[in-house]
């Protein structure tokens, strides 16, 4: 059987939480890769100067939790 990962190709995390949602019936959605959708946004905040280190750290880490959380949904 084909095991399939979730891309999240940047998307919003809204609508990665709905992509989860709908592989919920899929017996072949295994997982999810989701780096830019989880740190893009935070990281060039930080690197335009308009957030800190640990402000971008911990935007990250509750966009990653938020989205842990969908995938447990």
């Amino acid at each position: 059987q084909c095991r399939q990962i979730i891309l999240g190709k940047a998307a919003d995390i809204a609508t990665i939480e709905r992509w989860f949602a709908a592989a919920y019936e899929s017996a072949t959605a295994v997982g999810f890769a989701i780096g830019r959708s989880v740190f893009w946004e935070p990281s060039t905040s930080f690197l335009a100067g308009s957030s800190t280190a640990a402000e971008a750290a911990a935007h990250i880490c509750a966009n990653y939790l938020r989205l842990v959380d969908a995938w447990r949904r």
